[in-house]
């Protein structure tokens, strides 16, 4: 598992993206057929990154409990494997396994 390698610089400016996300404005939390756009801009966030001693399980974890993936494992080369994800309300977390072997 894994994708192109980024520098540490690099993680927040990699999870500026342009997301869609169904909304659930009910009280029951009932699904809504609209969908809203939400716009991640690093210089206007802090990212609460977690870390993790294997990062495929968490990765697994997250997905099953309804996350979207906002940036793939990527290696911070020679230190760490580190994503971002969505939790299901839109809010941007990251996942971070250190490992000196990631390329």
């Amino acid at each position: 598992m894994g994708g192109a390698g980024i520098r540490a610089g690099q993680v927040l400016l990699a999870a500026r993206r342009v997301v869609s996300a169904p909304v659930s404005t009910s009280p029951r939390g009932a699904a809504l057929s609209r969908v809203i756009h939400v716009e991640i801009h690093a210089e206007d966030v802090a990212v609460l990154t977690m870390g993790s001693e294997d990062y495929h399980p968490t990765h697994e974890r997250v997905m099953a409990a309804g996350g979207q993936v906002a940036h793939p494992q990527a290696a911070l080369p020679g230190t760490a494997w580190q994503g971002y994800y969505l939790d299901t309300e839109g809010n941007v977390f990251g996942v971070h396994q250190p490992d000196p072997e990631a390329r």
